[in-house]
């Protein structure tokens, strides 16, 4: 790529590290000297805000097993006072932008946090009290407020929240049609109804806000000549820089907590902590990787975030070993600092790149304050004005960079075509064949955004009659899916009114489907079909004679289906670890003919839950589900598989078969082995089902049954491998059996192979 030599990138990379690590060994503030806060509850923590007093914490982690995010509160005297606030990643509350941005504030009794729910953001505003409960302290808090940012023009995104002492609320948020952040203001965080002020409107960014006890806004932002971050001071619609680093530095994170504004600055190669001492800078700190975030606690402790055996930690270092370092020693060390090494592309030899004077691009403008009251003129005014000063060749929010990027012409470049076939790829392809004859395969292809999914599968036991076939197209370009399928489908039914293996029948539906599924959020949809379709039933062992009267039929009908989802789970190389699953399924089928209609209507809900927060092999599953049959003869039976659904009956039991049926169960997984190769791993499993099937609503509840199940699943990659033994209850249903009964199963990991 740079056509250099390996030995001479190898020298310039030993430099570079050696550079980097000189001044490791020398830190005043070695990682062994900062106190580590923990008990922070579940996951690792990456952001935080400090109340003005110093004396409460409401910080976010993230727990990476899981993709949740969680809001904290906590008494800094009193780590036993943590209380969990809220969690995202589940319907009301999608996320609250983990790893992102800053989306706490908090006073004396507000907390503020920002989190999407729905199209955009929503600001939610709190009151909490502390109080003591013996030695310890608890937290009581409620709701005051909530501000949905889809109620201003063109909002979409906020972040950086900071509580005044007036009870205003100021933050950072992005607005969909221009593509710029901004600063506004809301005068009374307490009002529902509250009006929007905004603040700046340029074409710079604000990367952090912080307002001291007077009301004075502080703010970090890349509003400079030359694109840098610097630590400013908001007054009268003004962004004022209060530092002036050189070279490519970076300032941020400001914080005001107990009178002092607190910030973070990478001028020593390293972030570190800085005060602003009346107009000067003072570096606080001296940690061998960096000090992110800092604030103060009501002891005068600096808090932060370091990066220590490989976790980000909340630390905390004493008043006494703070240090007061003049910023202009630090500046007078970057230009020889910022000198880097690295492998000439033309020479093949090793040149030193430094700093140079970055060009200087136009001042800030001037920002004056603008209402924002929801449909208000000075609203849509301001909106296209930024439109406007969008297409002026305004500076952006990005900076000038060291290196220049090479650019092609365009002349060749042509428009995506989703349906060309050099933009298709096999996404999915199995099959298997055995003397029989009997053969099975299926293939899914796709287009390279994945928009655009095609897919046909095929199932032959040597009867054309009784065999199967699917060919189908999905389009997901736009929120509303659509689809189309053309099939040939056959499924056994028992024959009434004996109902037994020996009186069996074949129900084949040939037709095609057309498909739409509509997503209300992130966890919510739902779908339905319409197929028009030929019927036909007939015996599996003479297709040309009759059976009953009841169950003779063939000819042409229609069937609608509907489906209601709600879906929350989260999953690991176990299987689901956290949420929920919740699907209502409802169809009906109206015959041509002499037939009557027929339908069904199904419901199935799982709930997963680790049972040791923040480690995700231990996890418990509640299941509950049921379903009903109705209409004539063709109504299609349920057939329920005993190894993962009632495991107190035996496999081959015709008791598996009917028109109604209810289910519950109860399961604990956990590791019998440590995982291997991150594709290997045992499980043991200990759960109970409690359940009933049968032609008959009443009958399907005198039949219910109950097992213990004790089980052992061994996954290998993609497959999982089920031994499964259930011994059964008497319930005072079903007569049982005192007895084991062993299920073995394999499942394949769900959207691999098949479709």
């Amino acid at each position: 790529i740079t056509g250099a030599e390996a030995d001479d990138i190898e020298a310039g990379w030993r430099r570079w590290v050696a550079e980097v690590n000189s001044g490791v060994a020398d830190a005043r503030h070695p990682l062994s000297e900062l106190a580590v806060i923990d008990d922070l509850g579940t996951g690792e923590i990456d952001s935080f805000s400090v109340s003005p007093d110093g004396q409460v914490l409401f910080y976010r982690t993230i727990d990476y097993n899981t993709g949740i995010a969680r809001l904290y509160l906590m008494h800094v005297d009193d780590p036993s006072s943590r209380r969990e606030v809220t969690s995202d990643q589940r319907i009301g509350l999608e996320s609250l932008h983990p790893l992102d941005r800053r989306v706490t504030a908090i006073n004396g009794n507000r907390f503020v946090y920002i989190g999407r729910a729905g199209a955009t953001d929503r600001i939610y505003v709190r009151r909490y009290e502390a109080r003591r409960a013996g030695r310890g302290i608890r937290f009581r808090t409620r709701a005051v407020a909530t501000h949905d940012l889809g109620i201003y023009p063109g909002l979409l995104e906020a972040g950086y929240p900071a509580l005044g002492p007036d009870n205003s609320l100021t933050f950072t948020a992005l607005n969909r049609d221009t593509g710029f952040l901004n600063v506004y203001r809301i005068e009374n965080a307490d009002e529902e109804e509250a009006d929007l002020l905004q603040s700046t409107d340029d074409h710079y960014t604000e990367r952090g806000l912080a307002v001291d006890k007077e009301g004075t806004v502080w703010l970090s932002s890349d509003a400079t000549p030359d694109g840098r971050y610097e630590l400013m001071r908001h007054v009268d619609g003004d962004k004022r820089p209060v530092t002036d680093f050189p070279g490519r530095v970076d300032c941020g994170a400001p914080a005001a907590v107990d009178g002092r504004l607190v910030f973070q600055c990478d001028a020593t190669g390293h972030v570190q902590a800085y005060s602003l001492e009346g107009t000067d800078a003072v570096r606080l700190t001296d940690v061998p990787t960096y000090f992110g975030s800092p604030s103060f606690d009501a002891r005068g402790n600096l808090l932060g975030l370091v990066r220590m055996d490989g976790r980000r930690r909340l630390v905390r270092l004493p008043p006494d070993r703070l240090l007061s370092i003049p910023a202009e020693e630090d500046k007078a060390a970057t230009a020889t600092r910022r000198t880097r090494v690295m492998p000439s592309a033309t020479t093949n030899a090793t040149a030193a790149v430094t700093d140079t004077t970055l060009p200087t691009g136009p001042a800030p403008p001037t920002e004056a304050t603008v209402p924002m009251t929801g449909a208000t003129v000075p609203a849509r005014e301001a909106i296209e004005r930024s439109r406007a000063n969008g297409l002026t060749g305004s500076p952006g929010n990005g900076r000038a960079g060291l290196w220049t990027l090479a650019r092609e012409p365009l002349e060749d470049v042509q428009n995506y075509d989703p349906y060309a076939l050099r933009n298709w790829d096999l996404l999915a392809l199995q099959g298997a064949a055995a003397t029989g004859p009997f053969a099975v395969a299926d293939a899914v292809f796709g287009d390279r955004f994945k928009n655009h999914i095609a897919g046909a599968s095929l199932l032959y036991s040597g009867y054309t009659d009784v065999g199967e076939f699917t060919a189908f197209y999905i389009d997901r370009t736009g929120r509303t899916a659509y689809g189309g399928s053309v099939f040939l489908d056959t499924g056994l039914q028992l024959a009434p009114p004996l109902r037994t293996l020996q009186h069996t029948f074949l129900l084949q539906r040939l037709g095609a489907s057309f498909d739409v599924e509509y997503p209300f959020g992130r966890y919510v949809s739902i779908a339905g079909s319409f197929s028009p379709q030929r019927l036909r039933a007939f015996r599996f062992t003479d297709t040309s004679t009759s059976f009953p009267d009841e169950t003779r039929f063939s000819g042409f009908a229609t069937e609608g289906r509907v489906r209601f989802a709600v879906d929350t789970l989260r999953h690991s190389l176990f299987g689901p670890i956290d949420g929920l699953s919740l699907v209502l399924w409802s169809s009906g089928t109206l015959t041509f003919g002499s037939a009557d209609p027929f339908g069904s209507t199904t419901a199935d809900f799982h709930y997963y839950r680790a049972l040791i927060p923040g480690y995700h092999r231990i996890v418990a599953m509640l299941r509950l589900a049921g379903g009903t049959n109705f209409g004539g003869s063709f109504r299609e039976q349920y057939y329920l598989p005993a190894s993962y659904n009632l495991r107190a009956i035996p496999e081959t039991s015709v008791d598996l078969y009917g028109d109604h049926y209810f289910l519950s169960q109860v399961e604990i997984g956990f590791p019998l082995s440590p995982v291997i190769a991150d594709s290997l791993y045992l499980q043991g499993i200990v759960g109970a089902d409690v359940g009933g099937l049968a032609f008959d609503a009443d009958e399907a509840w005198r039949n219910r049954a109950a097992a213990g199940v004790l089980g052992v699943n061994l996954g290998i990659g993609p497959i999982l491998l089920r031994f499964h033994f259930g011994r059964t209850i008497d319930i005072g249903g079903r007569d049982p059996e005192r007895d084991w009964n062993s299920y073995i199963s394999v499942w394949l990991a769900p959207g691999l192979f098949t479709f």
